[in-house]
């Protein structure tokens, strides 16, 4: 882990820049995002189940199969927390707002991915007896201002993000 850099996973590509190298974004800008959350539901009982090779192995699969959607549809993934990604969809500037809709269908092949994913559970690890693989996914439009640098935008952006998830998973 390295503080003075900021990672963003967009469409599978993983960028790194240091403070030093982010480019100055505008003063301050408004912009309309839909965030989506997703965890892993039952995860502790799962993992409880499992040695740490294969919790990791679990993880590693699943998001590899839950971020394809996010990909697909136009998002990029602002963090893995946990279990639990975050993800954001923008519209771009000028066209018609479609970020949501793009989140929704996100949200919807990342359940079936989800309900796929028991059958790469049944062959990894056969007759474990372990509780159904299930996911919970959140999606919520936003509207923000962003202001100052690009890694400022990050950090903030960021924050923000997990502040949302984190209220609209609690309100379940």
């Amino acid at each position: 882990y390295n503080p003075s850099s900021t990672m963003m996973i967009k469409a599978g590509m993983d960028h790194r820049r240091s403070r030093s190298e982010a480019p100055e974004a505008s003063k301050s800008e408004t912009r309309r995002g839909t965030v989506l959350f997703a965890d892993i539901r039952g995860f502790t009982t799962l993992s409880e189940r499992l040695f740490p090779g294969e919790v990791a192995d679990l993880l590693k699969n699943f998001f590899d199969q839950a971020c394809q959607p996010i990909f697909k549809q136009g998002g990029w993934v602002v963090r893995f927390i946990g279990d639990g990604i975050l993800a954001l969809f923008e519209s771009a500037a000028g066209s018609p707002p479609d970020d949501s809709a793009r989140a929704l269908r996100a949200a919807s092949l990342m359940v079936l991915a989800a309900r796929q994913f028991n059958n790469w559970l049944d062959e990894r690890l056969p007759g474990r007896n372990l509780p159904e693989f299930a996911i919970g996914v959140g999606v919520l439009l936003e509207i923000w201002n962003i202001h100052e640098n690009y890694i400022l935008r990050i950090a903030a952006l960021t924050a923000l993000l997990i502040g949302i998830a984190i209220s609209y998973r609690t309100a379940f």
